[in-house]
């Protein structure tokens, strides 16, 4: 009885120890996991915030029009 009582001991500390670790673990894949969704977020608002393609073309043809009839009216006044 007392090896069985003393192997028991022995489990429940290896049981303690490895809860323990799985409980850091834990903690450390937590914060991972919120450390990486907070970056996420950033990427997403940086992302959002980015030019894109086709806003820069629309800007880029409205300046192109304006500029069209600024001459129009240049040469219309010359002539």
């Amino acid at each position: 009885a007392p090896l069985i009582l003393l192997a028991q001991n022995r489990q429940e500390n290896r049981d303690r120890v490895s809860l323990q670790e799985d409980r850091v673990r834990a903690a450390q894949t937590k914060a991972d996991t919120e450390f990486l969704a907070r970056e996420l977020a950033g990427v997403r608002i940086a992302v959002g915030e980015t030019v894109t393609r086709d806003y820069m073309r629309h800007e880029l043809d409205e300046i192109h029009d304006t500029l069209q009839k600024i001459n129009e009216r240049l040469d219309h006044l010359s002539n």
